[in-house]
């Protein structure tokens, strides 16, 4: 069957491509007319062309979707990031492009949602990344609404999304299709009389250049087959809020003639020769001066993120001394002090110096070898990401300067009285940490005591069996979980055995993850943080409340990186939670994951009672408070069905209500310490009845013991309303 022919003008004749017409065939024509008829538009246009009405099997695959917004100038903008799967290293490099992509649809019609297929495509084949945008549809809102916010979305990119999302602000373009296209010549127009940074390329795919529409093309086409050019003219109607033939520039792209332009005065002329100099690169620059200056040393260029020299010498490895240039017309060195503030006020510490190396120069020996260091901080452009801050080694002897880089480089990938975090998205070290974990002990643990040593012997066997489990012919891996209710040792009994671990003959370090989250993605984290961790093996890997961790986006991932086709070898993994029941079963459940699990219930009464004799011990060089033996196993009594943490609360509170009473006291100890011992009994116990601890105490548990009532009926109501 021949395809249709377009009605023709004069002896003008030409036949419908076959996938056009098929288009024609599945494609009502347009319901134009008012506001009611773009709704019905819109309706039909997502019916057919949304995502979720393509087969699974033509959706092209994508490496990640974001779903974000940013605030415009009329609201927010909803905006759909397509992350191609091969940009994770131009990403972490700050390398990537990113095309902003405004969908067509006359200004009325259409959605991310109809566009996202096909600009998956883009985003695959190009590398780069690409921001759908949601934008204001007319005629609810009228021009230059969606210019306004096409000109924030770029904005924000350059200011913020680019050093979020690992964007290069030289790579940053802008494209659409029909009226989305048209928009973006717009917006390069607008940018250029506002003097703003100008995008590096245009994508136009069929753009409405001019108006009216008086070309052959629009008279041959002017009735018929889905869109006509009086439907065109609905759509401006819409769109502008003065008639279609407008001269203004943004809406109707005519071409200008050069004599149109304006001259610029003499203040624009000097602006524009200030910032239009030759491109400048520190880094070259730099080096290009070292080689003229010293031309028989050989230049070693070292980035200082991998290699912290002056922190290596200032360890005791190395030494180095500034190189001052006595009457020279230019500082000898550009050096900022920074003034860094108390990590914890209640210290009293009133902060101190650190010192920021712009430019400066030293002479560095290390062992037997001395050479000339520059440290360079270059930022290019007028952007301040990615920075290029680099050490320039200048030395007779190569060899030497790249044993020394071997030396830095692998003192500052080690552990000095830290732990590695990982937390907003990169791994830190965190000698705060370390410090917290030194003053946990497993005297502090109050559990049944066979259970502390299964778990003691759990960890020291499985570093010490290395060679066992190579015998054997299996991985050599462990996992625990530690569950049961919240309070009751879960988190101290990791700390004593983070502890235990640094205290071998080969210290094991400590990993702990605070979260997932990373600016790639939970699932650029959860492979980051397993890479650390097969890195440092033998190491300690901890994730404290799994449950959070774990979710279904991307338990999938989790679990791969636990038991894939990487090897995990000397990781051993400990997970608690509060809620085993929320965790999968394939984690859970599974031994090739997780071994064991090891439940820590509320105290029983002789837990409670050893409890109290901490307390007791804790308030024995306070005259105010009477604290007797048999006071312990009393409030050991009354709470029944408390976790540790419960029966804190009710001491602290009580305490403080006594303290208020009296006119304050002070306990022995600025906090409560992590170490019990055992309190001797006094002879005279007197009458708890005259106690005010007692008294006091007895109150604080009824309080805390009717909140506990209170939760588990909301829970029981809850599950009820669930089933």
């Amino acid at each position: 069957m021949p395809a249709p022919s377009i009605p023709t003008v004069g002896t003008r004749s030409h036949r419908v491509n076959g996938a056009v017409a098929d288009f024609f065939a599945n494609h009502p024509d347009l319901e134009l007319g008012g506001v009611k008829g773009f709704a019905v538009e819109r309706r039909t246009h997502m019916d057919i062309f949304a995502l979720h009405k393509i087969h699974e099997t033509r959706i092209h695959p994508i490496g990640e979707v974001e779903f974000t917004a940013i605030r415009g100038p009329h609201g927010a903008i909803p905006i759909r990031v397509l992350y191609p799967s091969s940009g994770e290293t131009r990403r972490v490099r700050g390398e990537a492009g990113a095309l902003v992509y405004f969908h067509g649809g006359g200004y009325s019609v259409g959605s991310v949602d109809e566009f996202e297929n096909g600009l998956r495509l883009i985003a695959e084949e190009s590398g780069c990344q690409v921001y759908a945008v949601d934008y204001r549809l007319a005629p609810e809102f009228r021009y230059p609404t969606q210019l306004d916010e096409y000109c924030a979305v770029i904005d924000w990119l350059y200011a913020d999304g680019c050093r979020s999302r690992g964007v290069h602000p030289d790579r940053v373009a802008g494209g659409g299709d029909s009226v989305g296209g048209t928009m973006t010549a717009a917006i390069c127009l607008r940018r250029l009389d506002q003097g703003k940074k100008a995008l590096a390329a245009q994508l136009l795919l069929y753009p409405e250049p001019r108006l009216p529409f008086d070309t052959p093309a629009a008279k041959e086409n002017n009735y018929g087959y889905y869109l006509e050019c009086n439907g065109i003219f609905g759509f401006m109607d819409n769109y502008l809020p003065r008639p279609y033939g407008s001269d203004d520039k943004m809406a109707s792209h005519r071409i200008f003639p050069a004599s149109f332009r304006p001259k610029s005065d003499e203040t624009t002329s000097q602006f524009f020769h200030h910032s239009s100099a030759k491109r400048v690169n520190t880094d070259a620059t730099i080096a290009k001066a070292l080689k003229s200056e010293y031309p028989s040393l050989h230049l070693v260029v070292v980035p200082s993120w991998g290699v912290d020299l002056l922190g290596y010498a200032s360890a005791g490895h190395a030494s180095f001394t500034s190189v001052d240039h006595a009457g020279s017309e230019l500082p000898s060195s550009l050096i900022w002090k920074v003034y860094t503030p108390p990590s914890r006020r209640i210290d009293g510490s009133p902060g101190g110096l650190a010192h920021d190396v712009v430019f400066a120069k030293f002479l560095y020996k290390w062992r037997d070898a001395e050479f000339i260091l520059y440290m360079v901080d270059g930022r290019d452009g007028t952007s301040s990401y990615p920075s290029v801050r680099n050490n320039y080694i200048l030395t007779a002897d190569t060899s030497k300067a790249d044993a020394l880089v071997i030396a830095a480089g692998q003192w500052g990938n080690e552990l000095h009285e830290e732990v590695w975090v990982w937390d907003s998205g990169r791994w830190q070290k965190s000698a705060e940490l370390y410090r917290s974990i030194r003053k946990a002990s497993w005297d502090a643990v109050i559990l049944e005591e066979s259970m502390k040593k299964a778990i003691i012997a759990d960890h020291q066997s499985f570093f010490d069996s290395r060679a066992t489990y190579e015998g054997l012919k299996v991985p050599w891996k462990r996992g625990l979980i530690y569950h049961g209710p919240p309070g009751n040792g879960k988190t101290i009994s990791i700390k004593a055995m983070m502890h235990t671990l640094y205290d071998r003959k080969d210290p094991v370090p400590a990993l702990y993850v605070r979260s997932f989250s990373s600016f790639a993605g939970p699932e650029y984290g959860i492979s980051q943080i397993f890479l650390k961790a097969r890195q440092f093996a033998p190491c300690y890997l901890i994730f404290e409340d799994l449950d959070s961790l774990v979710t279904d986006s991307v338990r999938s991932y989790f679990l791969n990186e636990i038991d894939g086709l990487q090897s995990n070898d000397g990781i051993f993994i400990v997970g608690s939670t509060n809620h085993l029941e929320r965790l999968d079963p394939g984690i859970s459940k599974r031994p090739s994951r997780f071994d064991r699990k090891y439940y820590f219930p509320d105290p029983d009464l002789d837990q409670r009672v050893a409890y109290c004799q901490f307390w007791q011990r804790k308030l024995a060089d306070n005259k105010d408070i009477d604290f007797p033996d048999k006071l312990c196993k009393a409030i050991a009594g009354i709470t029944d069905g408390f976790s540790f943490a419960y029966i804190q609360e009710a001491f602290v509170a009580a305490l403080i209500v006594i303290a208020r009473d009296a006119g304050g006291w002070q306990s022995g100890s600025d906090e409560i310490e992590d170490g019990w011992v055992g309190v001797a009994a006094s002879e005279d116990d007197g009458d708890l009845d005259d106690l005010a601890l007692w008294v006091e105490i007895k109150k604080q548990v009824a309080i805390l013991r009717e909140g506990m009532e209170e939760k588990e009926a909301l829970r029981q109501r809850w599950d009820i309303s669930l089933n």
